[in-house]
């Protein structure tokens, strides 16, 4: 019974970069946000409250835990985590150029300056496919320099395993949820008013 309770080391573990996290907590980690996402967007089509912008709040509000879990899960793969940046600054590179080329050619040529991105945009795809490859490759089952196995029950200060760790995300999950729900009852009863 007492497994089934979120504890607060797994609340600290959401946003710690260090150690090593299973394809298993990745992407469940994935599919907890995307079906928030799903909820939270049929939430604000029903209650009709189209001006509050619930899925960037819960954006914002998974951003940081999100980028914690991608990394560690990096760390599970013997890869640094700042291989995360790769995508964010081909990104930030592509609009750059992409402005740039706006500005220096008439900007009735749109379609020139899509010709010019185009091999940048090919590269910023391309590290997006390469991240989400190296996300679900196998982890190490041995140590590495990020800590033991992911798999492991030993590890320090982490007692979050494949095992439990669906239903003490799923309860977070369900905690929060039922919180936001009831915040948002309020504030259209507010608003109401």
């Amino acid at each position: 019974m007492k497994d089934n309770v979120p504890s607060t080391s797994l609340l600290l573990r959401s946003i710690s970069f260090r150690g090593r996290s299973s394809r298993r907590e990745y992407w469940s980690w994935v599919l907890c946000v995307i079906l928030l996402q799903i909820v939270f967007g049929f939430l604000r089509d029903s209650l009709d409250i189209v001006d509050l912008p619930l899925n960037e709040i819960l954006f914002l509000v998974t951003l940081l835990p999100g980028t914690a879990v991608a990394v560690r899960r990096l760390h599970d793969t013997n890869r640094s985590g700042l291989r995360l940046l790769w995508p964010i600054g081909t990104f930030v590179f592509l609009w750059s150029v992409f402005f740039f080329v706006l500005i220096r050619i008439d900007i009735g040529s749109f379609g020139l300056a899509i010709l010019i991105m185009g091999p940048f945009l090919l590269l910023f795809l391309g590290s997006i496919l390469v991240l989400t490859f190296w996300l679900c490759l196998p982890g190490d089952s041995d140590t590495n320099r990020h800590g033991p196995a992911a798999r492991s029950k030993q590890m320090p200060g982490n007692d979050v395993t494949d095992a439990n760790f669906f239903t003490n995300t799923a309860s977070l999950w369900l905690i929060f949820l039922a919180v936001f729900v009831l915040g948002m009852l309020f504030l259209a009863h507010l608003v109401d008013l």
